[in-house]
């Protein structure tokens, strides 16, 4: 397909040839969905509370992989060649309007602890890994911060010592880290919903 070029208030934009950094994340994300819960999240920039057109009104707005994929797969050829707009976002969100806005982080959390998203998966407690199989029969071995963990001083709170886990990131290039030690020792009402 030949470049367009665009003007939308006055800036010239070439229309792309090929699906968005998004769409391609999206598709390229759903081969793991069969095992990881992964879903998307936005944040509203305005206050709490406030009129959001779809956006969560209590701060982040999510939808899962499945949803983001299903929605892809229901415009084609739209998003092999066209960026994403809000309005795209909102349909999602709202489910086409079945719904006032989108789910939040606190659903989506709650989704997977009560193993309704994902599923336990096995790991490899002598190398540290988690290993995954896609969809597409690929695998995938997942670092954690075993080892480190294991090492690390055990502190008196029931948590682990930060720096073990800010090693571990930096080791591995991991700019966000979400840990939960839901081993049975430990007591599950602590985990607020």
């Amino acid at each position: 397909m030949p470049e367009l070029n665009l003007t939308i208030h006055g800036i010239r934009r070439v229309k792309p040839t090929s699906p968005s950094h998004f769409t391609s994340q999206i598709e390229r994300q759903n081969n793991w969905t069969n095992n990881i819960a992964i879903w998307e999240m936005f944040f509203y920039e305005d206050v709490n509370g406030s009129s959001t057109k779809g956006f969560n009104q209590n701060g982040s707005s999510c939808f899962w992989n499945e949803d983001a994929n299903n929605y892809i797969i229901s415009k084609r050829p739209y998003f092999d060649t066209n960026e994403w707009k809000t309005t795209d976002l909102t349909n999602i969100f709202t489910n086409n309007g079945k719904r006032k806005y989108g789910k939040n982080l606190q659903h989506m959390i709650r989704e997977i602890v009560k193993c309704n998203r994902g599923e336990l998966l096995p790991v490899d407690m002598t190398n540290s890994v988690c290993k995954v199989k896609g969809k597409n029969g690929e695998e995938l071995s997942i670092p954690l911060p075993l080892k480190n963990l294991r090492n690390s001083k055990h502190l008196s709170n029931n948590s682990y010592d930060e720096l073990s886990i800010i090693e571990f990131m930096e080791g591995k290039g991991i700019s966000f880290y979400m840990f939960w030690d839901l081993d049975s020792t430990n007591d599950m009402r602590r985990i607020i919903i």
